[in-house]
């Protein structure tokens, strides 16, 4: 990175908090997030992410991970549960959690979808 060796030392005597290690949250930074083996002037995205890159390796199924896709795949596995949850629930259900759980046992009726030519 030429941007480094140009401007790293001006960066950092500019952010002297940057050499601090103590996990500090400022308005929307969480420095437990930051990688304090990695100078800031040498690879400041590294720096900056790369403790939250270790606690959140690419898990082998994605070509990418985010924030966004954990939010997606917890609602993703939330949402399964409740299904799960309401075909297994004994007793009075609503008519509308009738039709939810029909729904999705027929959804999950990979022999009749099958066997319909679907």
């Amino acid at each position: 990175n030429p941007w480094a060796t140009a401007t790293g030392d001006m960066f950092a005597q500019m952010c002297q908090v940057c050499e601090e290690t103590e996990a500090v949250d400022v308005k929307g930074l969480s420095r437990g997030n930051f990688d304090f083996d990695v100078k800031p002037k040498d690879n400041f995205f590294l720096y900056s992410n790369g403790g939250w890159m270790k606690k959140n390796p690419i898990p082998a199924e994605y070509p990418s991970w985010n924030t966004f896709m954990t939010l997606h795949v917890k609602s993703q596995e939330d949402l399964r549960d409740l299904l799960k949850e309401l075909t297994e629930k004994a007793g009075d259900l609503t008519d509308e959690e009738k039709k939810v759980a029909a729904f999705y046992a027929a959804a999950l009726d990979e022999e009749q979808i099958e066997s319909d030519g679907m």
